[in-house]
């Protein structure tokens, strides 16, 4: 015995024609309302702040992850591809490295203020003197002997001065020392200098060209150094801390509420008008939810829905 079909899932089944024009109102219909009106503020971060606590406690989340990077880094190492960017496309991202920006010299100190940036400063000082110190032996009367002296000089500091027993590496360690930290608060100040804006902002481009001269394969080889594990490890952890964030509803909540108040009371429709999106983004959009709703429309599953309420 066959059961009778619906008349409207006859219809529907028919082409994709009545499909399309039940999305093509239904967009009408979204794109028209107040952007406020399609989303309740508190529920709406509510269901984020739960999504994100969820994903943050799922207990396979690190293996999940470290099989994710895996497969993202084997997916690089084995790309075929060699291309660039197109040349104007690097050079306006370049026009945005190099904007020239007045930074806060308090808050330039306070990067500094770091045993790695001590370190790195106080080795090429303690070089550049030293050096520096030897290259004046060598200009001495007597230069040759002196030569020797100084080419011994960093092994065992062999130019002793005054009757502590002194040497000039100590002098200069010492002298290196005591101003450090005035070195570094300098560098602070130079680099928030007004005067040194260009130069800063032009090295923030070079830096970039640098980076986008090199050969994609030499950049893609670095990803050996990657250890997948302990990153997605570390992923795990920057994931269930945020989802601990007592703070997380009441951020996520501002956040929208600030997204909609710039839209205010207009509508989608409003707010895209004048421009081309809508236009070029939309016909895409609704060739796909039909591509995506079609299979459903001709599933049992749709049938017997539809089959319920005749």
């Amino acid at each position: 015995m066959t059961t009778k079909k619906h008349p409207l899932l006859v219809n529907l089944r028919k082409s994709h024609a009545p499909l399309a024009a039940l999305v093509h109102i239904g967009m009408d219909h979204l794109l028209q309302r107040p952007v406020r009106e399609l989303f309740n503020t508190a529920e709406l971060s509510r269901a984020i702040s739960i999504g994100v606590r969820s994903v943050a406690t799922e207990p396979h989340n690190e293996q999940l992850l470290e099989k994710q990077i895996c497969q993202s880094i084997a997916e690089l190492q084995d790309s075929k591809f060699e291309g660039k960017l197109p040349e104007l496309t690097v050079e306006v991202i370049r026009d945005l490295a190099a904007q020239p920006l007045a930074l806060n010299e308090d808050l330039i100190a306070q990067i500094l203020d770091h045993n790695a940036a001590r370190i790195l400063l106080r080795e090429v000082i303690q070089l550049s003197m030293l050096s520096f110190s030897e290259r004046v032996a060598d200009s001495l009367p007597g230069g040759n002997i002196v030569s020797q002296f100084a080419s011994k000089f960093r092994g065992f500091s062999a130019l002793t001065i005054g009757s502590e027993g002194m040497t000039v590496k100590t002098l200069i360690n010492g002298s290196v020392e005591d101003n450090l930290a005035p070195a570094l608060r300098m560098t602070a100040e130079r680099l928030a200098d007004d005067n040194f804006a260009i130069e800063l902002a032009d090295w923030r481009g070079h830096v970039l060209n640098v980076l986008l001269d090199q050969p994609i394969k030499d950049v893609i080889g670095h990803l050996d150094q990657v250890a997948p594990k302990e990153l997605a490890k570390q992923l795990t952890v920057l994931l269930q801390s945020i989802a601990e964030w007592s703070k997380l509803e009441e951020i996520i909540d501002k956040s929208v509420e600030a997204a909609l108040d710039r839209a205010g009371g207009e509508s989608l429709h409003t707010l895209l008008k004048g421009a081309e999106t809508e236009k070029d983004l939309r016909p895409v959009v609704e060739k796909q939810l039909v591509r995506a709703l079609w299979p459903f429309v001709k599933s049992p599953e749709f049938e017997e829905w539809l089959n319920d309420f005749s």
